[in-house]
């Protein structure tokens, strides 16, 4: 059997179609930050991205309209701890202290469970999956760290913007970026701030669909 011209035209273009569209998890430590964050969530509004916050229950607490504001427009919050302190160094109290803190500032402040929870600078104490298990919490994994909180030249008091940094971020995400990559970036760098719209642009142009990571485990479940 024969196809016509046009109907394999069309076929191919499905074909590309559904081989570019690719879901992608963006997640963002620390924070919330007033100054980046309203950027951050303006920025993921223009390019229909959604994103998980891992928030740090103090700056929460200073900054609840910002909590409120990234759960307006369609955000996840996740559990980034109550102080940001090195959980290897905690007695295994502590460890549960910092979490639930945070927990219970996010409940009371939106009626909302965060179901993830990331540990400041990734370092895990050997029992941290017995207390996640205990307190009902999935480990916020990822698949790509850049190291953006590195980035810029901090000599004074407020990181300056160096343009090969915003290039160098940009280059090495779309080098690398892959089918449901759980990608870790930073809230408060203005590095990554001023990457994030020619990075999300370029990624739509592949095919990327920005998720939460609840909605990117949904879309998979």
């Amino acid at each position: 059997m024969k196809l016509s011209l046009s109907l394999m035209f069309c076929i191919c273009v499905f074909s590309v179609h559904m081989l570019q569209a690719f879901p992608v998890a963006l997640t963002f430590d620390d924070g919330p930050k007033p100054g980046y964050t309203e950027d951050i969530l303006d920025i993921l509004d223009q390019y229909g991205a959604k994103a998980t916050f891992f928030i740090v229950g103090r700056d929460a607490a200073l900054h609840p309209a910002l909590i409120l504001d990234i759960l307006k427009r369609g955000h996840e919050l996740g559990n980034h701890s109550y102080s940001h302190l090195r959980l290897t160094e905690l007695t295994d109290a502590q460890i549960r202290l910092e979490i639930q803190a945070a927990q219970d500032l996010i409940f009371n402040l939106t009626q909302k469970k965060m179901v993830y929870f990331r540990s400041p600078g990734g370092q895990n104490p050997h029992n941290l999956d017995a207390i996640l298990k205990e307190k009902k919490l999935s480990y916020g994994y990822w698949t790509l760290n850049f190291g953006d909180f590195m980035l810029g030249d901090s000599s004074g008091i407020q990181k300056k913007i160096n343009t090969n940094d915003v290039t160098t971020l940009q280059k090495e995400i779309l080098g690398r970026i892959k089918n449901r990559d759980i990608v870790l970036l930073h809230n408060g760098n203005p590095v990554t701030v001023k990457a994030l719209p020619g990075l999300l642009a370029a990624l739509k142009q592949k095919g990327v669909q920005f998720k939460t990571l609840s909605q990117m485990k949904a879309s998979h479940d």
